[in-house]
């Protein structure tokens, strides 16, 4: 809601470039805290906990961004939702992950992420008719009526077999897998194999008891765990910093290069709202692309082929003469192939790291993630007055990092159980 909220409020509270820097920045901040703070948390006391825990936090300080007094309390509120959503986003996936059978993990994980994109977008036309009829305050507010609700449901969620495996926890683990097996009415082979499942994994985690954060960050950073953590989070860095520049810039260049004879701040606005719900669109198509082929090719080809779409993207707002007002349609097809990224990073993130730092491995690729956010905040506003080539040539060379970062990923991971290859490594003698 950001692209729709952001020049809604610059308006209202006359904020400086600066100010509207920080104030877009506020979730990012945020949410770089929580995903490393809560997945943690997840790794040490349980997803469930947590999880449960993300949700009143979301739903609290949603409600509490419609009564802000002030800017800075509106700022120091939206960092405090960043910490829960970004809590949220990587418990969510590791407690979902950790349960779906390897032939349509990547599929599961795609309908998730769509319903986060359908989410965004249901949001930007709800704010289109309730910002101009009643304010922003009761959009925020309306905002944070779906987290509540959710807390109403979190009993009929599960702690995940495979974390209850780790702490030995064999009963309580057994009995969830029976009965979702039972639910699905699955055969009692199809239970024995999840359960060797979880005791492999139990075996692989068996060496690593670490509580202590920094043990924990330590292992993330050793072994053959550093190779997958830096490239993943390079990749995860330069792919969000080169989408938000293009998203957020590109309105401002249609205001500025408009012929329109309504005013800037109007005008302003109005492509706002056409680009969040051309981004939604973009999500949502993406989602429905990569549902397709995700698990039909590997991991590190469909994250290659989206980072080139991006940049073929990209390269085609050189030719701003040709295409006209067509060139809105980048907007879309920019986001497509960002969303099929984001998803394939998540996937494999989680499918690489074991469970004992599954969470924290995550975390810190979504931490970089939303490092692009913060930066853009403060370098776009310094490179608007630049060329449009200045511009497309500084997000071509980060897209051009991250596809030669892809080749860093040490494994594939489609095919295997979770931290498969990981423990194939470990048994070959790497740790």
């Amino acid at each position: 809601m950001g692209p729709i909220l952001n020049p809604v409020l610059k308006d209202v509270f006359n904020l400086s470039t600066t100010t509207m820097g920080y104030l877009a920045a506020a979730p990012s901040l945020g949410m770089i805290a929580g995903s490393i703070l809560f997945g943690w948390l997840a790794d040490g006391i349980g997803r469930k906990p947590v999880f449960e825990m993300t949700l009143f936090l979301g739903a609290l300080f949603g409600g509490l961004s419609a009564v802000a007094p002030s800017v800075l309390w509106f700022f120091f509120i939206r960092v405090c939702l960043g910490i829960a959503y970004g809590a949220n986003i990587v418990v969510s996936i590791v407690l979902y992950i950790e349960i779906l059978p390897v032939v349509s993990r990547g599929r599961h994980i795609v309908l998730l992420h769509l319903f986060y994109s359908v989410g965004g977008m249901v949001s930007v036309l709800v704010a289109w008719y309730v910002i101009p009829q009643v304010g922003w305050r009761y959009m925020v507010g309306f905002a944070a009526v779906p987290s509540l609700g959710m807390i109403f449901f979190r009993k009929y969620v599960r702690e995940s077999p495979r974390y209850l495996m780790y702490q030995d926890r064999a009963d309580e683990a057994k009995a969830i897998v029976q009965d979702v097996a039972h639910q699905n009415k699955a055969p009692l082979g199809l239970q024995r194999n999840i359960g060797t499942m979880h005791l492999k994994d139990a075996e692989i985690d068996a060496q690593w008891t670490y509580r202590a954060f920094p043990a924990r960050v330590l292992k993330l950073f050793s072994g053959s765990l550093l190779r997958v953590t830096i490239a993943v989070c390079v990749v995860w860095f330069c792919a969000s910093l080169a989408g938000v520049m293009i998203l957020q810039w590109f309105p401002l260049y249609l205001t500025l290069h408009s012929n329109s004879s309504s005013s800037t701040q109007e005008l302003l606005l109005e492509n706002s709202f056409q680009i969040a719900l051309l981004i939604g669109v973009g999500d949502v198509l993406g989602g429905v692309v990569l549902y397709v082929c995700v698990d039909e090719f590997e991991r590190r080809t469909v994250l290659r082929v989206g980072l080139i779409g991006m940049l073929i993207a990209v390269l085609s707002l050189n030719f701003r003469d040709m295409f006209g007002s067509a060139l809105i349609l980048v907007v879309p097809l920019m986001t497509l192939f960002r969303s099929a990224c984001v998803t394939v990073l998540y996937t494999y993130a989680a499918e690489s790291f074991p469970t004992s730092v599954r969470s924290l491995g995550i975390a810190f690729g979504t931490a970089a993630h939303r490092f692009g956010p913060i930066l853009s905040a403060f370098v776009l506003p310094a490179l608007m007055s630049s060329t449009r080539f200045v511009m497309l040539g500084l997000v071509s060379c980060l897209l051009a990092v991250a596809i030669t970062a892809t080749f860093l990923l040490p494994w594939d991971t489609r095919d295997g159980i979770l931290a498969q290859a990981y423990y194939d490594r470990l048994h070959d003698g790497d740790e």
